[in-house]
């Protein structure tokens, strides 16, 4: 798909409209072509990628039924794709459109689209929200938040690792001591006074002696 492709392109949409209120006309179209009076400055997108390289921009155009009228409304908001090698393990299918000198794999998880419900009261098709300097604070924060929470993870895991080593030492030592006392203890009942002497009269004498200091 490349730029000339957006004047033939045509978005297919049910014949029959409702009477009252917005509603979605068709499924969303997601494309990395940006839509005409839809480009993403190219400073933003640079400012993302330094610290974001995996970001890709892209845009979804819905149709929607406005109430009361017979025409079919287009809506863009832009947006940010994102390709993981294991697709299985995604929530949910996603398709974008490419174009034609494309290189390297398709995205295939969509990560945000940027709109604002407040301004329609949450009714109908949500607010456009330009590619400006506030999308790339959006981005700058929640990747600082994401580094953050890698963090903190990790470093729970390090200190789950190290109760648990502690742990089981524990254990060990427990195991340990139980295995001398039950082999110590018949032995220890046979023991005479007699052979405590002798074993005190052994202990001193395998004792070093003090050295003599002779002060004149």
């Amino acid at each position: 798909m490349g730029w000339r492709d957006w004047q033939n392109t045509v978005l297919q949409a049910p014949a029959a409209r409702p009477d009252e209120g917005w509603r979605i006309a068709g499924p969303d179209l997601h494309t990395c072509v940006a839509p005409p009076g839809y480009e993403k400055d190219p400073a933003v997108t640079s400012a993302i990628r330094e610290f974001d390289p995996g970001m890709t921009p892209i845009w979804r155009i819905q149709l929607w039924h406005p109430p009361e009228k017979a025409e079919i409304a287009r809506v863009v908001h832009h947006g940010i794709g994102r390709y993981y090698p294991h697709p299985k393990q995604l929530r949910a299918a996603f398709h974008v459109e490419l174009p034609q000198d494309w290189e390297g794999p398709a995205p295939n998880f969509l990560d945000v689209i940027f709109e604002d419900p407040r301004p329609n009261r949450y009714i109908g098709p949500n607010a456009y929200m330009a590619w400006d300097w506030h999308v790339y604070r959006w981005c700058r924060a929640q990747y600082v938040l994401l580094t953050a929470d890698k963090y903190r993870r990790r470093v729970e895991r390090h200190r789950a690792r190290l109760e648990e080593t502690s742990r089981k030492h524990a254990e060990e030592m427990e195991y340990i001591q139980r295995d001398l006392e039950r082999r110590i203890q018949p032995r220890l009942e046979t023991i005479t006074p007699e052979d405590w002497k002798e074993y005190e009269r052994l202990r001193q004498r395998g004792r070093p002696r003090r050295p003599m200091i002779v002060v004149p």
